[in-house]
């Protein structure tokens, strides 16, 4: 059983379902898909199934989803028309005890809107740390001023003194 297949047949079945209900597919995102494997991976905000050894990717996808469709909260976010985007995070751990593959899967779904407010941020803190870079930079210039300061003064002293030793 390996995760990046089991990962591309869910995809494949939540949109058949989603097609069936007239409903646009879903785009597997590669940042929620990292943030959801994230989490699988932790066993951390995911559901768990069970699969034998020997069963199809494809059985075991169209499982999990038919599981996910008979819970309220699943159904309600894999069938809303407000996602266009979804991450899939799987983790597969073989259980020698009772002798069947463990199969953690976390979702995450997102909408064009977080990806509006998520370039709109960037472009906000990039702004701020040129204005930080900026004032750091006139920080650095100000105590490179004073050093050179400090040099001449040095250098002005040492030719004095090296003018009075040499004269006398």
């Amino acid at each position: 059983m390996e995760p990046q297949r089991l990962r591309k047949r869910l995809h494949e079945v939540i949109n058949k379902e989603r097609k069936r209900r007239k409903l646009k597919p879903l785009k597997l995102s590669k940042s929620l898909t990292k943030s959801a494997n994230r989490e699988a991976l932790k066993r951390k905000n995911c559901t768990v199934h069970y699969a034998v050894k020997g069963e199809t990717h494809t059985t075991v996808a169209k499982r999990i989803v038919k599981e996910w469709l008979r819970n309220p909260n699943h159904r309600k976010h894999i069938l809303s028309n407000k996602y266009n985007r979804i991450g899939i995070g799987v983790s597969i751990l073989w259980n020698k005890n009772i002798k069947e593959y463990e199969i953690y899967v976390c979702k995450k779904f997102g909408s064009p809107k977080d990806k509006d407010k998520k370039k709109s941020n960037k472009s906000k803190s990039k702004q701020f740390n040129l204005k930080k870079i900026n004032k750091n930079a006139k920080k650095l210039i100000i105590r490179h001023k004073k050093v050179f300061e400090y040099f001449l003064v040095a250098v002005m002293l040492y030719i004095i003194l090296y003018i009075a030793f040499t004269v006398s």
